[in-house]
């Protein structure tokens, strides 16, 4: 219970296991339920079992951007601890 899976292409939160279904609230809220006939006849990918992830995020600046202030704004942003916070909150 609590752990983010994959199972069957949904990816969510387990919020409830019974003997017909598991259910998972994805993090942008909906609830699914999945068969457990699917749980059981596909991968489940967990990535809670791990203490950390490696998350890859893109920026696109202008041509004109001067490189220095593009690295200082995500280094800024990093700092914030917003990404943490933003997966923390949807748990």
């Amino acid at each position: 219970m609590g752990d983010e899976v994959t199972i069957a292409g949904h990816r969510g939160y387990v919020k409830n296991v019974n003997i017909m279904s598991t259910e998972l609230k994805q993090i942008d809220n909906p609830r699914v339920i999945i068969p457990n006939s699917k749980v059981w006849n596909n991968p489940i990918i967990n990535g809670t079992r791990m203490p950390t992830r490696m998350i890859a995020l893109e920026y696109s600046v202008s041509y004109t951007t001067v490189i220095s202030d593009a690295v200082s704004v995500k280094t800024h942003e990093q700092e914030r601890g917003w990404l943490h916070r933003m997966i923390r909150d949807n748990e």
